[in-house]
C-alpha cells in the first residue's frame, strides 16, 4: 500500500519524497520475513525500479536506489545484506539532515530583515528552510498557488503556521510576485551540469526575475545531482482531470508537471557546498551507476 503512495505522491518534494522511501524500504528490512539473501535483492530490485519508473524526476530517490543496487552485489549473506541495506539508508538521510542544516547556514545572510522572498511550488527543502529562519528574522514571502495541485496554497499555510507573513497570488500574476520581491528561492527535483528539474513555470520565474534584475537562486542539496550516464525519462502528461474535470468536446488538455531549466539561467545554486557560481559549478565525484538503472 505504501508502495502505491508513494508512486503517485504528486504534492511532496524530493527530500520528503525521499525520507517516505527510506523509511518504506527500512520499515520492509524490519518486518519482511526473508527466508534467502536473493529474496530481499528482489524486493530491493522491484521496489526500487518501480519507484524510479514512477518519480524519474527525483534525483535523491535515485541516488539512494542506486546504492541499494550496489550493495545487492556485494553480499550473499541474508543477514549481512539486511545490516548493510539498512546502514547505507541511514547513512544516506544523515547526510541529508546535515545538508539541510548547513544550507540554513549558507540562505541565513541573504534573508535581511523585513525583505520580501519569493518562491514557487512547494519545495520541502525551502520550507523547511524559510520555517527556521524565522524563528530569528522577521521577512515575508510572496508565492502563487502552483496549479494544477495548488501546492503553493501548501506551502503558504505551512509558513502562516511558522508565523511568516504570506502574500498568495494567482499564477498568471507571477510577475508580480517578482516586483514585490526582493530575493527568490526555488527548489529542484534534480540538476546536472547543464540544467536544473523543477515544476513548470521555474522557467518563465526565471526569466522574469532575470528582467526584473532580482536574484533567483536554486536551493538544493548535491545528492540532488543525477550524474552523467543516466536517461531521464521524458516529462509524460499527467491526468487531464487535474486542469479540467468537467470539461466538454474535444478540448485537449496538456499537463506535464516538471520542466528544464539551463543552470546558468540562475543567480547561483545554494548547497551543502555554499553558494555556488552557475558558470562555475564543480564537477561531482564519478559514481557508479548500477547496470539496471543504465539506459
Amino acid at each position: 500500500m505504501l508502495l502505491e503512495i508513494l508512486k503517485k505522491d504528486n504534492v511532496a518534494g524530493a527530500d520528503e519524497l525521499l525520507r517516505k522511501t527510506a523509511s518504506y524500504f527500512l520499515e520492509n528490512c524490519r518486518t519482511a520475513n526473508f527466508a534467502f539473501a536473493s529474496e530481499t535483492k528482489d524486493f530491493i530490485r522491484r521496489a526500487g525500479l518501480e519507484l524510479i519508473q514512477a518519480q524519474p524526476r527525483m534525483a535523491p530517490l535515485f541516488n539512494l536506489v542506486n546504492n541499494l543496487f550496489l550493495n545487492c552485489d556485494q553480499h550473499t549473506d541474508l543477514q549481512s545484506l539486511i545490516e548493510t541495506t539498512r546502514s547505507i539508508i541511514k547513512e544516506f538521510l544523515d547526510r541529508c539532515q546535515s545538508a539541510r542544516e548547513e544550507i540554513i547556514a549558507v540562505i541565513s545572510p541573504l534573508i535581511r530583515e523585513n525583505i520580501t522572498v519569493t518562491t514557487y511550488s512547494r519545495s520541502s527543502l525551502v520550507i523547511y528552510v524559510l520555517k527556521n529562519l524565522a524563528r530569528e528574522k522577521k521577512f515575508n514571502v510572496c508565492l502563487t498557488e502552483s496549479r494544477p495541485m495548488f501546492e503553493g496554497r501548501k506551502a503558504a499555510l505551512e509558513l502562516v503556521e511558522a508565523g511568516v507573513p504570506v502574500t498568495l497570488m494567482v499564477d498568471a500574476a507571477m510577475r508580480e510576485c517578482v516586483v514585490l520581491c526582493d530575493l527568490i528561492l526555488v527548489g529542484a527535483d534534480s540538476f546536472t551540469d547543464e540544467h536544473v528539474v523543477n515544476k513548470i513555470g521555474t522557467g518563465a520565474l526565471v526569466l522574469l526575475a532575470r528582467e526584473a534584475g532580482k536574484p533567483v537562486y536554486v536551493v538544493c542539496t548535491t545528492q540532488k545531482y543525477l550524474p552523467q550516464g543516466v536517461k531521464m525519462l521524458d516529462e509524460p502528461q499527467h491526468d487531464a482531470d487535474e486542469v479540467w474535470a468537467e470539461r466538454t468536446g474535444s478540448i485537449s488538455i496538456q499537463n506535464k508537471y516538471f520542466e528544464k531549466v539551463n543552470t546558468g539561467l540562475f543567480s547561483g545554486m545554494i548547497t551543502e557546498k555554499g553558494l555556488l557560481k552557475t558558470d562555475r559549478l564543480p564537477r561531482m565525484a564519478g559514481m557508479t551507476i548500477h547496470p539496471w538503472l543504465k539506459g
